[in-house]
């Protein structure tokens, strides 16, 4: 089941059925004037933060959005306007294209100007939501899922051919490039754009454009004192929303940073606050997690993910996340919700982005162009796709915009996904404003998270009395970081020459492997039963050949997510 809208405007658009909850599910259709070309929208929703979701018709537009907006309350209070709908429409005729810009929180929403006959279509600041879509001369499709986009490009005697680029893109970093899907002429939007259509055609462009954020050089305690307002407003945003729909708080808890600050401040403000868990047992995240909880006086609800059991969740997965990214990269967090009775909660708190946007997506305290290899999780067949990296590498001033949109938008974001039909993850850290300061500070400040662990210590150095995962070290002092290179590295040594290095990982797939004899046969098996898709494309079906046969869990999972994307999506090899 996925969620969200499917929007068509064609002459003759063939309709696609989708599983639909009769309670929760409309169309709405509307043509400029007879024998013009027909848009049909169809919406599937969750009950999930219901008052937050609008779709509806009005003289002058049709109008929808789903998922969650976490300042709309604050929005109603400064246009004077309670109503919602209302409200929306306020917002579109004030700031038109950029109307997104004034929303934060986890969305997809359209509105469709009957007046001008032009259609506005927009996802997240950090693309939470999916939103995918296909342009052409005489059909446009916009949709969440992009199973829909496939089966409708079907209906409409459109070629689904594969898209070679997207293929190696997934064997090698797990995840799209760009905005590209595994389907030719098939794009999705990224975080902060929007798709603007009319009778001339339809075009793609930004809200929120990190390209164009520039390097402010305040001074460092300037910078430390705004992070921690911001943060703190993204975070009361968060836990009001939970509160507006009298719903208790869940968070995700590990041994990393941002976790804590997540749990750490919301603890301080008085949200009491229950947590999830998941690693291997015994690994530092669940030690470290359970020791912030129980000094916090908060529950752990602790999820094993011994054994590796999720990789056995492929189908599963794939429904999930539909080719566009590998199949495992969040498929340990949609096992351990599973384990879960969600029902009392609202959002789903979480750490995501934190020491990405603060240091980990530089390699050097200073701007450095995109560096296209250190964040592929293979690297067996670069040489067929490394012109094409460097090639769009062009279209991003800094290596850590380039990372922003390569990684965390292409495959760290899968975790929303993940949570569609049991409600919406947020972060602090996504928030626009917070975003746009960490972005906008010169890289000597975060590089190697410096600026980070600075920020802990002056305002929350109680968060610092606990091991940091990442280093081994309490997060006291910025030279630790430097230093725990050398002592993970003397770590890593001395467990791998007792055969013990999977106690070192949250998710230790090589151990699993070898240890569950169920795990070889099934990937095999999955490989043997899907490899011939590729019968006519010999050399690619030879490099997933040697990849497979060749690789680790990961780059296995890499070979079996293009091959069931393949099938699933019903791509033309």
């Amino acid at each position: 089941m996925h969620y969200g809208f499917t929007i068509t405007k064609s002459l003759s658009a063939h309709q696609v059925e989708t599983q639909k909850d009769s309670s929760t599910a409309n169309d709405l259709a509307w043509q400029s004037e007879p024998g013009a070309a027909t848009y049909h929208f169809s919406y599937q929703r969750n009950a999930h933060f219901s008052e937050d979701k609008l779709f509806f018709e009005h003289p002058e537009f049709i109008i929808g959005i789903d998922g969650v907006i976490l300042n709309l309350q604050q929005l109603k209070n400064q246009n004077a306007i309670t109503k919602w709908s209302d409200l929306f429409i306020h917002l579109y005729e004030r700031f038109g294209e950029g109307m997104a810009g004034q929303l934060y929180g986890s969305f997809y929403g359209f509105v469709l100007d009957k007046r001008s006959d032009t259609l506005l279509c927009f996802t997240d600041h950090c693309a939470a939501k999916k939103v995918y879509y296909h342009s052409s001369e005489d059909l446009l499709i916009i949709s969440s899922s992009l199973q829909q986009v496939s089966k409708l490009l079907s209906a409409n005697n459109k070629n689904k051919p594969l898209n070679h680029r997207s293929a190696y893109a997934m064997l090698t970093a797990g995840g799209m490039f760009g905005a590209e899907t595994l389907i030719e002429g098939v794009h999705r939007l990224h975080g902060g754009q929007y798709l603007f259509a009319s009778k001339k055609g339809a075009r793609v462009s930004h809200y929120f454009d990190y390209n164009n954020i520039q390097i402010n050089a305040q001074a460092e305690s300037k910078i430390i004192d705004q992070l921690e307002v911001q943060f703190q407003a993204a975070l009361k945003l968060e836990y009001e929303k939970d509160r507006a729909y009298q719903k208790e708080h869940l968070a995700t808890l590990s041994g990393g940073l941002d976790s804590r600050m997540n749990v750490g401040l919301a603890h301080k403000a008085g949200y009491p606050v229950d947590n999830l868990c998941f690693s291997q047992s015994g690994y530092a995240d669940e030690t470290i997690a359970k020791s912030i909880a129980k000094d916090l006086g908060q529950a752990v609800h602790f999820v094993p993910l011994d054994g590796g059991k999720y990789i056995f969740d492929l189908k599963e997965n794939m429904e999930i996340y539909e080719g566009a990214v590998f199949y495992l990269s969040s498929a340990h967090f949609n096992y351990s919700i599973k384990k879960m009775d969600l029902s009392p909660y609202g959002l789903i708190h979480t750490g995501l982005l934190g020491d990405a946007i603060l240091g980990t997506y530089i390699s050097a305290p200073r701007t450095q162009a995109p560096e296209v290899v250190s964040k592929l999780q293979s690297r067996k067949l670069l040489p067929s796709i490394k012109t094409d990296l460097e090639k769009l590498a062009k279209d991003y001033v800094s290596e850590d915009v380039y990372n922003l949109h390569m990684r965390f938008f292409n495959v760290i974001i899968s975790g929303s996904y993940a949570m569609e039909k049991y409600g919406y993850l947020t972060a602090p850290f996504m928030e626009p404003q917070f975003m746009r300061t960490c972005l906008s500070m010169p890289p000597k400040y975060k590089f190697q998270q410096k600026i980070y662990i600075k920020w802990l210590n002056k305002y929350h150095p109680e968060l610092a009395n606990y091991t940091w995962e990442a280093t081994g070290f309490k997060p006291r002092y910025t030279w630790q970081r430097s230093l725990s290179r050398f002592t993970l590295k003397a770590k890593h040594l001395w467990y791998g020459a007792r055969g013990q290095s999977y106690k070192l990982n949250m998710t230790p797939y090589q151990h699993w492997y070898q240890t569950n004899e169920a795990i070889a046969p099934f990937l095999q098996d999955q490989y043997d039963q899907l490899i011939e898709l590729l019968d006519g494309v010999p050399k690619l079906q030879q490099d997933c050949k040697s990849l497979f046969e060749s690789g680790n869990v990961l780059e296995k999972s890499h070979v079996l997510t293009l091959l069931a994307g393949i099938e699933l999506l019903n791509i033309e090899v």
